[in-house]
């Protein structure tokens, strides 16, 4: 069997891979396993935002500490002026960003919608 027949990518349907994706990163990343980590490059190497990290050591970094974070409707994930300290990466459902101009909120300055 060819390296490409065997990914999680040429063999299940996108549902699948998401919903294996999320089992995965349910899993503590300090117990996550190397065939684990490997299964969950493979899952993300897709996202468009993370392709060119794909061959590099940091991304394999990233992947041991990617968690699953589900927030509910209307949820605030950050609020402007806020200190990163993450990046998101929707699964399901969809996000909308408000930004403050000129003291009013604006909504929708950018919506994602998962496929």
């Amino acid at each position: 069997m060819s390296e490409e027949e065997s990914s999680p990518r040429s063999r299940s349907s996108p549902l699948d891979r998401k919903g294996r994706l999320k089992s995965l990163l349910l899993i503590d990343p300090l117990d996550r396993s190397a065939s684990e980590l490997d299964e969950v490059a493979e899952l993300i190497g897709d996202i468009k935002f993370l392709e060119k990290f794909y061959y590099t050591d940091k991304f394999k970094q990233l992947c041991r500490f990617l968690t699953l974070q589900t927030l509910g409707t209307k949820e605030v994930v950050f609020s402007e002026g806020d200190e990163s300290d993450a990046f998101y990466v929707i699964l399901a459902g969809r996000v909308s960003v408000y930004v403050k101009v000129e003291n009013k909120t604006t909504k929708s300055v950018f919506l994602v919608r998962d496929r």
